[in-house]
This record gives structure tokens, sequence and C-alpha cells, in this order.
């Protein structure tokens, strides 16, 4: 019970962060698409996702391989924070040079003048240095100063966008400065307060560990950029009408439940790790912690799925009808990505990271495969289905290798329990017409939760006395 109280107090800090981001998400998405209109606004989404190259190439794994070094069993390494610095100011660097010799290159095939690729090359790179004092707070379980510095880091992006896009008028280079501006901001503070870990200075060997671990991190950070962002370009090329608007509404509603709600479990899990990961009775606390969270989970996608025909209204209007019947798939998909590393804790128990790029590659490969064999069949809901069998193939995989490293037990049948009960649920619920009623429905599923969870403990409770009286040795 402690250490569920220790997960759940540590997720919930972290969710007033992820929930203010999920947020901001949505006020900012009718903004854009007001005040930039269609074209515009593709234009704005082409050019972050390049921040996010930008990002995933500077960053070069550090902030995960910084966090995976403070939560090891062997100890925390020296210079950690000021060596994960070095290797992002210089993978930077040579990406900011980078960007800025290929911009008159690639500016005319995005339609954009040449200096907007470089303030992208700029975003990326500062948005790659603000991620190593985050990473540092969360391996040491300063839960609150991580939750303090993205709230007001969200605030801002707020701020900016609404004052640059809507009270100027800069449309989609607005949205770059007021980036560029959060993120310096964020380097600025974030820096300042871990200045005490910084002058432990650089450790050489440290330094060769983090980019050695980060590598296998960029590496699948890239194959999840083509998870989430190929089906996009996938729907523009093969798939006709509104269906990559409706898919990317399907993908806004769907990631409530990985940005707002379920992300904070997995922000905490690390630091959970480091504190009783290497308590010889962990493998019995990670079975239960399971079972709740794969009840917890199971609320979610009810709380998304069953109503998302309300969602969708409320969100969209009468153009995006289509989307309601992607949310479940999404909302399911999302929900696995989110607990990917519960599942996968083996990898960072053992410190062993290789076979991740390996499972991570298969399945940016699948995705791609099955858009291009689904999407001119099925249009967006194969590219759900598609975003669905990506992550979960990947969370079967992890989870295999993930047990031949570190063996922790889940009990199997009362996860298929609680799955079982929910799709019961499910199926039910999507029987009622009306959305309000669906949401009354719902209040079912945590009565069945409650009761399959008495009745185990009942169980457990029985068979401790039964090994009382007949276990015991004789005299």
């Amino acid at each position: 019970m402690n250490a569920m109280r220790r997960l759940a107090s540590h997720g919930l800090v972290y969710g007033l962060a992820g929930m203010a981001a999920s947020l901001a998400s949505f006020v900012l998405t009718p903004l854009y698409a007001r005040y930039l209109g269609p074209a515009d606004y593709g234009q704005l989404e082409t050019l972050l996702a390049l921040v996010q190259i930008t990002t995933i190439t500077s960053a070069l794994g550090a902030g995960s391989a910084s966090l995976a070094l403070i939560i090891q069993p062997a100890g925390e390494p020296p210079a950690v924070a000021g060596s994960a610095l070095a290797v992002v100011a210089g993978a930077s660097l040579f990406c900011l040079i980078g960007g800025c010799l290929v911009a008159p290159w690639l500016a005319p095939s995005l339609h954009v003048p040449v200096a907007w690729v470089r303030l992208v090359a700029l975003a990326g790179c500062l948005t790659a240095l603000g991620q190593i004092p985050p990473a540092i707070w969360r391996a040491r379980g300063q839960a609150w100063l991580l939750a303090g510095y993205s709230l007001v880091q969200v605030l801002f992006v707020l701020a900016a966008n609404v004052y640059l896009v809507a009270v100027l008028g800069y449309g989609a280079i607005g949205v770059l400065i007021g980036q560029i501006g959060a993120q310096a901001l964020a380097v600025i503070a974030g820096y300042w307060a871990i200045r005490s870990a910084l002058r432990e200075g650089v450790h050489g060997q440290t330094v060769r560990t983090i980019a050695s671990i980060g590598i296998t991190h960029v590496a699948n950070s890239l194959a999840t950029w083509t998870v989430l962002l190929s089906d996009r370009f996938f729907l523009v090329w093969l798939a006709a009408g509104p269906a990559l608007g409706c898919y990317t509404l399907g993908n806004k509603i769907g990631a409530v439940a990985q940005l707002a709600l379920a992300s904070p479990l997995a922000l905490a899990w690390p630091s959970f790790l480091q504190q009783v990961g290497r308590d010889t009775t962990f493998s019995n606390q990670y079975g239960a912690l399971v079972e709740a969270l794969a009840a917890y989970a199971g609320g979610l996608f009810l709380f998304l799925a069953l109503p998302a025909a309300l969602w969708v209204h409320l969100l969209g209007g009468a153009a995006y009808a289509g989307t309601a019947p992607l949310v479940p798939m999404l909302a399911a998909a999302s929900l696995i990505a989110a607990f990917q590393p519960v599942l996968m804790s083996g990898f960072a128990l053992s410190m062993r990271f290789r076979v991740i790029p390996l499972i991570a590659f298969g399945s940016a490969l699948l995705n791609v495969s099955l858009n291009l064999w689904w999407i001119p069949l099925y249009g967006a809901t194969g590219a759900a289905w598609t975003t669905l069998a990506a992550y979960a193939v990947a969370a079967v995989a992890g989870r295999l290798v993930s047990q031949r490293l570190w063996p922790l037990t889940i009990a199997w049948p009362r996860i298929t329990a609680i799955g079982a009960w929910c799709g019961i649920v499910a199926v039910c619920g999507w029987q009622i017409p009306s959305d309000l009623g669906r949401l009354a429905w719902l209040l079912i599923y945590p009565l069945g939760i409650l009761t399959l969870f008495r009745h185990w403990h009942q169980v457990a409770v029985g068979e401790g006395a039964m090994a009382a009286v007949f276990g015991a040795e004789p005299d």
C-alpha cells in the first residue's frame, strides 16, 4: 500500500502539468483554425513536425539516458547533469548549423521562407536543451518542482500564442516565435534550478555512457515519430475528403488518456523503480500495481470511447461526425503507449536497452506497411487500426523481452477479468442511443471493479489462513 500511495501521489502531481498541456492543446486548436486558415494551419503542423525531428536529433537521448543513470541500482555516476548538458550542447550546435545550411534547399519544398526553417532549427535545439532539468527532477522524485516548471511554461506558451497569433496576426511565424521564447526562458530557469548539480562539472566516462545509452533512445524516438506522424502523410496521399481532419481530431481525443491522465503514471514510474525496484518484495507489488493500473486504464478507455460522439460534437461540430468511430481505437492506442514504461520495467532495472530500438523499428515498419495497405481500403479507420496495431505489437514484444531481462510477475487471469468486464460495459453501453445515458452507464464499471478486487482480497486472505493452518512445519 505504501508503494501504491507513493506512485499515486507522484502521478497526481505530474498530472497537473500533463493536464495543463492537454488543455492548452485543445484551447489553441480553434485559435489556429480561426486565425490561420486551413492552408496556413497545415503549414504550421508541418513546421512543428520538423521541430520535433530537430529536437530528437539535438537531444541525442541525453534526457532519457540521464534519468536511467540516476535510477540504476548501482547508484548515480558522477557529474550527470553537466555531462548531459555537454552532450546536448554539442549535438544542438551541430543540428543548428546543419539546419541553417539546408534551409535554402528545404524551404521551397515546404513553401515557406528560408528564415522560417532556420527558426525551426533554433526552436528544436532550445527544446532539446530544456529536456535535461526535467529529467533530473523526474529521476530524483522532485515532482512539485517539475510540475511548477511545466505549468509556468504552458501558461507562457498560451499567452504568447494568443498575443502573437490573435492580437498581432503573425500567423504561423508567431507560433514559432512564441515557442522559441518559451523554450529559451525554460532553458534559463531550468539550468538555474539545477546549478548545484552543474557545479560537478563534466565527467568523460559519464559523457560516453550518456551518449551510448542516448543513441538507443534516438532510434526509438525516431521510430515513435514515424508511428505518430506517418499516417497523416499517408492520409493526404492515399485518402480523400475529410479523412485527415477526422483522424486528427480523433487523435486529440484519444490522446487525452495519455497526456492528461495516464501519462503522469509513466512519468512517476522511473523514480518509483529507483525507490522500490531493488526490494525483494517488489515483484509482488508490481503485480498488484499492474492490476490497479489496468482497472484505471479501462475506466479511461470507457470515458473516452462510450460518449465519443459527445466529445466530437463539443470539440469539432457536425463537420467531424465521422470521427466518433475512430476514438475507441485511438484511445486504446494512447493507453498502450502510456503504459509501455510499466510493462517494460525490466529494461530500466537491468540497464540493458539495446533491444528497444529493434522493437521501435519493427513497430514503425509495421505502421508504414499497414498504412500502405489499409488506408486506401478503409481511409481514416484504417489509419486508426494501424496505430493501435503498431503500439500493441511493440508493447507485447517489449513485455516479452523485459521479462527475460528482469522477471516480474503479472496475474494474467486477473488482467483478463478486468479486460472482460471493460468489454462487457463497452458493448452494452454502445447499445444506449443517448450520449448522456452512456455517461450515466459508466458508473457501473467501478462497481464491478470494486467487486473483483474485493473477491481477490478475500481469496488472498483465505489462502493465507489455509497456509497458516496447514503449511506450518511440525515441532
